[in-house]
């Protein structure tokens, strides 16, 4: 599982759990569990939704999201 203090902004693939599901997703969580389980799978990493987390506040104030 990733951890850190604030939450981190990427997770390597190799380092991901099912358990990461809410911090990365569904994708990129049954990638790290293939990897983990041995499978074939590219190096990589996902960006987390703390990441994405200035976008949503900045489109939710925005005009446009409230049309």
């Amino acid at each position: 599982m990733v951890t850190e203090n604030a939450g981190p902004l990427t997770a390597q693939l190799s380092s991901l759990e099912a358990t990461d599901l809410t911090l990365v997703g569904g994708k990129a969580a049954s990638l790290g569990r293939l990897v983990r389980a041995g499978f074939s799978v590219p190096a990589g990493f996902a960006l987390t939704t703390r990441f994405f987390e200035p976008w949503l506040v900045h489109i939710c104030a925005s005009a446009e999201w409230r049309l």
